[in-house]
Formats: structure tokens, C-alpha cells, sequence
């Protein structure tokens, strides 16, 4: 077909040009030919002239042009410029029509003007007036005019540039043509195609464009188009057009463009007798469909097929199959993947610049799309690579999804000279920059969320040299991000379980792994999970831990020789209720029983606990059995200790000891001696000293023990020694305490009669003191407790 073409444009062209009579056909690309005159009707010098220098290298079409130019006649005192340039002179009698086109850039300054006129016979007769810019340099203004009502046979068009005494701007023109145009002659100036590359269906039309540059009306146009080098549609427009009128037919039969892929179009007018027929194709115009997806999450794994996915582009190597290369082998899973050089062993080529393109994404109704791909890359790193991208335009302009230094095994390097997509960022490298294996690479779309067309491709783009396996690609996914919620915030007692939601990996910031998180301590905690295609979902929740802090009133204590016991219960509660009613954060103990508390925070989170004190009221006392004490008479001592003791140990102050409970000793020596005992419970100990006086008794009346009493025990404010019925002879009260010091001493002098004899005891500290009475026939004591 491509002989076909060549040989046919061949023939148009021939026909072309001995078909349309050129009279006068002038590109300027020597200069202004001596054949055209030039009339100065200003300055010496300022007139037109031919040129490749318009203005700083520009150019109308790239070669020399007619050019008159008021800026650079200068400004004062400024010439008059009222300059012509004149066609030859031709014979217009001798064609039924003639048509005058040419190129133009005029830039206007302010009352200068450009004139175009044509000679009539008798005198020039303006057809066209320039008087605003048009054109632009390579981009010139083309106008075509009708000079066919001025034909005479001296006939000629000539270009007149008034500045008006302005300095003003220029007028360039170029590429005069004054021609004959045949009879018939039908030329197609444009096609239209399906602009939407999204969704195309089996009725998508058709349209051309075109126009009679014939002198004759065509009542009957055959026209002609293909796609993709297939079945030719043949239809007739059976719509007149008149001479020099346009056209726009739109074919009946419809083209099929359901199936999703590249199509090129190609469209021919078929006029009989046709006498130009380079301008009768429009060959070479190109769409697309690409499949919609409006349904989400979309899913393929290219094991079944493309999956709608086509390739496009300069040498494309991709192919869709089961990779088997040096290194990138096998699909992510499954058996078929997209991989660049072909299935087999065979590299990439050097210069490749193509793409695969995939579906039209519909996100009218999804919020946070993300996109999610197994890829594979191993490519010269920095010359040659893939990447990602996305268009809402039907492909006009493309934009890239992510940039270097994305998380999730997005873009690796951002200078790849291969120009992917024409962009220098995306997937390159090789062995130890390479992905080494098939990686998960997935990336947010949500800037996209809301377009109804959104087109995707992957690009892959080489340099001139050095070739690997390249890229490849499988198991493409799109869906909505995850939702995870892990809730307000939140204040708790004691600890907190956060709970991130069904999903197929997580990950919080204290470093666990599993659905729920318990915490302890207040703080910020992130969570960050995963969908099964890997897209990734945050939230951040603030908790307050809030209540007690860690504390217990301890153990169980006995408390041996106090008489109180601070409990604290610790801070970091709004209130505390004791169980003996008090309500401050400690409280004192001075009684045996359970102490129990609750501490409740500002929020209502409780502690409790209890502790048990046991006061112990073990005490030692010790009561003299036998008085007086006699040197080398044994002498009884009673253990009078309250609180249950288990054990004894005396020192009778003589180098004696005992552990009996009512132990005798005999003091061999007469003096004062200091007794200390000792006793335990077995979790307590207690001792008491007093002093013993130890006499030397002589007769039989010195070992009388009296029978003498004193009461009460234990004394309050008086002590009452009872049985002095008689003193005689003369007797010695004394009272003294454990330590051996005289407190009270009362003598009785012989003859009294104190039958109660009273002591006063309201002075004295709690304890045990020692009453003594003796005489030369009396010697006795006891022990007496005062206790207030």
C-alpha cells in the first residue's frame, strides 16, 4: 500500500501542475525579478526589496520574501514612504476565472495601510485593504482573492504600502500566485475524527472537509474512506457546491471503533475529471479508543488477555506473554506479564520511544484513587526507563503520576536521557539499581479524583547505545484508598486498645503488627495499613492515659514500738475515699485494722487498695516476787510483759541469765543492781531495766517479809501503801525508778500510826517505778505502774 500511496501522490503532483494554469507564480526566492516593477513614491531608498532578513532572521517560509519596511526608514525627520510592487502585465481575457492568492505578514502601526489593486483597463480598482496585522512570521496570513470581474487583456495586480508620513511597522509578502483554476477540481482540506478517546463505540462518524476550486459547480462527488489499510466505505454527497465554496460531508456508514487500539484513517475525493489530485487525500490521520473503567477496584493480571491494553509509538519492543529474558523472567503471577524486548532473550533497541497505553478511568464517583502495579525494572540507569503516566485531555498533554523519591518503589532517578513520556523522571537501572525482582509499586491519584477521562500509559524510552531487558509490568489495580478511622481522641484509664480495621498488613508507629494496638502510656500513635493491593491508608489518634499512676499502700506491716503509721495513697488522682473516711491522698494511722482506699481521676478512672497495720502492744514489766532482796537469798522475779510474748531473756545485772519465763537468781554480793528483760512475740521486742537493791539482811527480823501492799496498779494520780499499822521502830519510804534514782523519800518516824499511807503519782511519766519500805524489822518492795 505504501507503493500505492507514493505512486499516486507521484501522479497528483504531475497532475497538479499541468492542470491549473499559473499566470503569474512568484516565490521571491531570488529576489524581486526585473519583470516586476517597483515604483518609489517616497524616500531615495525606501522601497521594497527582496530578503531573507524580515526581522532579527525571520522569515515567512524560510526563504527570500518582498519586503517594505517602514521602521527602518527611521523616524526624524521621517520620509514619506508611498511604495509600489507591480505584477507583470498578462492577458486576463483569456481565462474564464482567475484567482489571486499570496503570503503575508502586515503589522500595522497606526495609520499606515497596505493597498492590493488590480488594474481594470482604465484605472486600479482596490480589492483588498490592509488595515490591522494579519500573519505573523512563520505563520503568514494566506489571502485567496476573485480578480475574475477586472479581466481585460493588460491586466495586473500590484501591492501599494502607505506609510502616511508614520513611522511606522512593515508589510512582507511572498508566494504570488495568479492562476486559472480548472473546471473541475475538488480538494479535501480536513477530516474529523472521534476527538474522545475514551469509549468508542461501532457508530462513531466521520466527517471531510473540503472545497471546489474548480469554475465549474459539483452536483456529484464520490468519497472515499479505510481505517487501518482495511475495507474501503464508498459514498456519494449529492449536495451542489458552487465554484470556490466549501464543503463538510459526514459519511452514512459509520465507522467501528469499539475495540480498543490506534486507528488510522484515511479519506480521498474521487471527482471525475479531476484536474489537481495531490489535494484530493487526507491520508495518515489518527484516534484512539481506549476501554472504560468506571467500576472500581479495577483488576487485571493479563493472564486471559491484553486486558485491553495496546501498544503505540517509535519501534515499540513491548510484548505481552510470559517473560523468559536474561534477567527479568516469568510473570509477578500467573504466567503473562508486559515486558519490554520481546518474550525471549532479546534486549530492548537503542532509540526506542513507545508506550503501552491503558484503559479511560472514570473517577466521577471515587474519591482518593490509587494506582498499583508489580514491576521489574533492569535498564542502563540514567539513559534508559519507564514510567507512569496520566491524561484529562484525551492525550494532548501528559502528566506524571509521582516523582523521584516517592515512597512504595516509585521513580528512581530523574535525569534519564532516554526522555520516557518526554519526561527525564521514572523506573531506571540495572543489577545493583535495578528492582532485583518483581517489586510492588503503588501511588496516590487523588489529585485525579472527580475526571471522567482519565487515560493512562507506561512509557519506556532508550538512548543510542547500551541495551538490557528493560521493564515490565503486571497485575495493574486501581481503587479507592482504604479507609481507616482510628477514632477522636481519646482519654482512658490504665490503657487504651486502639483497633486500625480489617486490612492485609499494619504497621503503628510503637512498632506493632496486628489489627489492634494496646497502649499504656498518653501519647500520639500513628497506624498505617494495607490493602490486599497494597495501597496505603494513615491515621493519626492522640491518647491521654489519665487516672492514678502506678501505686499500692504496700504490705501488710505490724508496727513494733509506734504509735503511728502514715499511708499514702499517691498522686495523680482528682479525689480519694478512705475507708476510715478520710479523703486526703494520705492519712495517718494510729490504731490496728484495714486501711482501704479508692482513688478516683478527673475522668472517673479508679484505683483501689488496702493495706492491714497491726499496732503491736507487746511490753515488758517484770514483778519482784520476794522483797526485800537479800545478798545469797534466792529471789523470785514474774514476768508481768503485756502482749502475748514467746520469749525471755533476763540479765539480773549479777552475770546471770536466763530465758524462763519466771525465772530465781541470788545475788551473792549486797548493792544496787540493774535487771534488764527482753522479750519477743516473734516479730517484736521489748525490754525493760529497774534497779535492784540487794541487802545485807542480819537476824531472823530482817527476812520478815511485811505484809505490806500498795494499790492501785497501775496508779493514776495517788498510790496508797496499805498495812502500816504501827511504825516501830522508825521506817524509810522510798520510791524509785527503773534506773535506780530516788524519786520520793518519806521517813516514818517511830510511833506514827498511818494505817493508808498515800504517795503522789499525778508528777510522774507512765512507766514502772519501784516502792521501797524498810526498817530494821521491815525490808519489802514492789513493783508499781502509773499510767495516767
Amino acid at each position: 500500500m505504501k507503493i500505492c500511496y507514493a505512486l499516486a501522490l507521484c501522479i497528483s503532483l504531475m497532475c497538479s501542475f499541468a492542470s491549473a494554469q499559473n499566470i503569474v507564480n512568484e516565490p521571491f526566492n531570488v529576489g524581486i525579478p526585473g519583470t516586476w516593477p517597483i515604483v518609489n513614491g517616497g524616500g531615495p531608498v525606501d522601497t521594497w526589496f527582496g530578503t531573507t532578513n524580515g526581522l532579527a532572521g525571520n522569515t515567512l517560509n524560510g526563504s527570500q520574501f518582498a519586503f517594505v519596511n517602514s521602521d527602518a526608514a527611521g523616524n526624524a525627520p521621517h520620509p514619506l514612504l508611498s511604495e509600489q510592487l507591480i505584477t507583470p502585465t498578462f492577458n486576463g481575457t483569456l481565462y474564464a476565472q482567475i484567482i489571486l492568492e499570496f503570503d503575508q505578514f502586515f503589522r500595522v502601526f497606526s495609520t499606515d495601510r497596505g493597498y492590493v489593486e488590480v488594474w481594470n483597463g482604465t484605472s486600479w480598482v482596490t480589492v483588498l485593504t490592509m488595515s490591522a496585522t494579519a500573519g505573523a512570521w512563520n505563520a503568514p496570513n494566506h489571502p485567496t482573492l476573485n480578480i475574475t470581474p477586472y479581466s481585460n487583456a493588460a491586466m495586473k495586480v500590484r501591492f501599494r504600502y502607505e506609510d502616511n508620513n508614520v513611522w511606522a511597522w512593515w508589510w512582507a509578502v511572498d508566494n504570488v500566485r495568479i492562476y486559472a483554476p480548472p473546471a473541475n477540481e475538488a480538494q479535501l482540506t480536513g477530516i474529523t475524527l472521534p476527538s474522545r478517546q475514551c469509549g468508542l463505540t461501532t457508530t462513531e462518524s466521520i466527517t471531510v472537509a473540503g472545497r471546489n476550486n474548480g469554475t465549474v459547480a459539483i452536483t456529484s462527488l464520490p468519497l472515499r474512506y479505510r481505517i487501518n489499510g482495511g475495507a474501503t466505505v464508498s459514498e456519494t454527497m449529492t449536495t451542489a457546491v458552487a465554484p470556490n465554496a466549501t464543503f463538510s460531508y459526514t459519511f452514512a456508514s459509520p465507522a467501528n471503533m469499539v475495540a480498543a487500539g490506534q486507528y488510522r484513517v484515511d479519506a480521498w475525493a474521487s471527482l471525475p475529471g479531476d484536474a489537481t489530485l495531490a489535494n484530493d487525500s487526507i491520508l495518515g490521520n489518527t484516534t484512539k479508543n481506549h476501554i472504560v473503567v468506571s467500576s472500581f477496584p479495577y483488576i487485571e493480571d493479563y493472564e486471559t488477555s491484553q486486558g485491553g491494553w495496546f501498544v503505540t509509538g517509535t519501534a515499540p519492543s513491548w510484548a505481552w506473554g510470559t517473560p523468559a529474558k536474561a534477567t527479568i523472567q516469568g510473570a509477578s503471577s500467573g504466567t503473562k506479564a508486559w515486558v519490554t524486548g520481546g518474550l525471549g532473550t532479546t534486549s530492548y533497541a537503542n532509540n526506542e520511544n513507545n508506550r503501552v497505553e491503558g484503559p479511560c478511568l472514570d473517577f466521577t464517583n471515587t474519591g482518593a484513587p490509587w494506582v498499583g502495579l508489580d514491576t521489574w525494572w533492569n535498564s542502563e540507569f540514567s539513559w534508559d526507563g519507564a514510567n507512569l503516566q496520566t491524561s484529562i485531555d484525551s492525550g494532548l498533554t501528559w502528566q506524571n503520576v509521582g516523582q523521584l523519591g516517592d515512597p512504595d518503589n516509585w521513580y528512581t532517578d530523574d535525569a534519564i536521557d532516554g526522555n520516557p513520556g518526554g519526561s527525564t523522571e521514572g523506573w531506571s537501572g540495572r543489577n545493583a539499581t535495578g528492582s532485583g525482582g518483581w517489586v510492588r509499586s503503588v501511588h496516590s491519584l487523588a489529585y485525579l479524583a472527580g475526571e471522567a477521562d482519565v487515560l493512562v500509559r507506561i512509557n519506556f524510552a532508550s538512548d543510542a547505545s547500551v541495551v538490557d531487558d528493560g521493564f515490565a509490568f503486571d497485575n495493574f489495580n486501581v481503587a479507592r484508598q482504604p479507609n481507616m478511622y482510628l477514632g477522636p481522641d481519646i482519654a482512658a484509664c490504665d490503657s487504651a486498645t486502639l483497633d486500625a480495621g480489617l486490612a492485609a498488613a499494619y504497621d503503628w508507629s510503637n512498632g506493632d503488627s496486628t489489627q489492634t494496638s494496646t497502649v499504656y502510656q498518653s501519647g500520639t500513635y500513628t497506624a498505617t495499613v494495607r490493602d490486599s493491593f497494597g495501597f496505603p491508608a494513615t491515621d493519626v489518634i492522640a491518647v491521654t492515659i489519665d487516672g492514678p499512676r502506678t501505686w499500692d499502700l504496700g504490705n501488710d506491716t505490724i508496727l513494733c514500738a509506734a504509735n503511728s503509721f502514715a499511708i499514702a495513697a499517691g498522686p495523680g488522682a482528682a479525689s480519694y475515699q478512705w475507708s476510715n473516711n478520710a479523703t486526703t491522698a494520705q492519712v495517718i494511722a494510729n490504731t490496728s485494722g484495714l486501711y482501704a482506699v479508692t482513688a478516683t481521676s478527673s475522668i472517673g478512672c479508679q484505683r483501689s487498695d488496702s493495706i492491714m497495720l497491726t499496732f503491736s502492744d507487746l511490753s515488758a514489766a517484770v514483778n519482784l516476787l520476794a522483797g526485800p532482796v537479800c545478798r545469797g537469798i534466792p529471789t523470785s522475779f514474774m514476768d508481768m510483759s503485756a502482749g502475748s510474748p514467746t520469749s525471755w531473756f533476763w540479765d539480773f545485772g549479777n552475770g546471770n541469765l536466763s530465758t524462763n519465763q519466771n525465772p530465781t537468781t541470788v545475788y551473792t554480793a549486797g548493792g544496787t543492781f540493774i535487771l534488764n528483760l527482753e522479750v519477743s512475740d516473734g516479730l517484736c521486742i521489748d525490754d525493760t531495766s529497774f534497779s535492784v537493791l540487794v541487802e545485807v539482811c542480819v537476824g531472823a527480823d530482817a527476812q520478815i517479809i511485811s505484809p505490806l501492799s500498795a494499790y492501785p496498779t497501775p496508779a493514776n494520780e495517788q498510790i496508797y501503801l496499805l498495812g502500816l499499822e504501827a511504825v516501830d521502830p522508825a521506817l524509810d519510804v522510798q520510791l524509785v525508778d527503773v534506773a535506780g534514782r530516788t524519786l520520793q523519800s518519806i521517813p516514818l518516824p517511830q510511833g506514827t500510826k498511818p494505817a493508808i499511807f498515800p504517795l503522789a503519782t499525778s508528777s510522774l511519766a507512765d512507766g514502772i517505778y519501784v516502792l521501797h519500805v524498810w526498817g530494821d524489822a521491815i525490808q519489802w518492795q514492789q513493783k508499781i505502774i502509773v499510767a495516767h
